[in-house]
């Protein structure tokens, strides 16, 4: 279940970030990771067994926030070293 979450969350952040153009504001593309990388780690890191739904959640969150981010981050790399401005 977890591993859905992780790729439900990474296409939902990657379509999000298509439409609606946002590779022009580099600050709001860390800032939306950034959130989704807090909530997913205090639903992932809680101690509770209790709640296996909100642990899946949150590690498909946290790490699926993760690989955006560093796959974003290197894109945006790339994109500046072959098509400087």
């Amino acid at each position: 279940m977890k591993y859905i979450f992780l790729i439900i969350t990474i296409a939902i952040q990657f379509s999000l970030i298509v439409s609606l153009q946002l590779l022009d504001g580099f600050e709001i593309i860390i800032g939306i990771f950034i959130a989704c990388l807090l909530v997913g780690a205090l639903l992932y890191f809680l101690k509770s067994e209790k709640l296996s739904h909100f642990k899946s959640l949150g590690f498909g969150l946290f790490y699926g926030s993760l690989i955006s981010l560093v796959s974003t981050i290197g894109f945006m790399i790339w994109l500046s070293y072959n098509f400087p401005i």
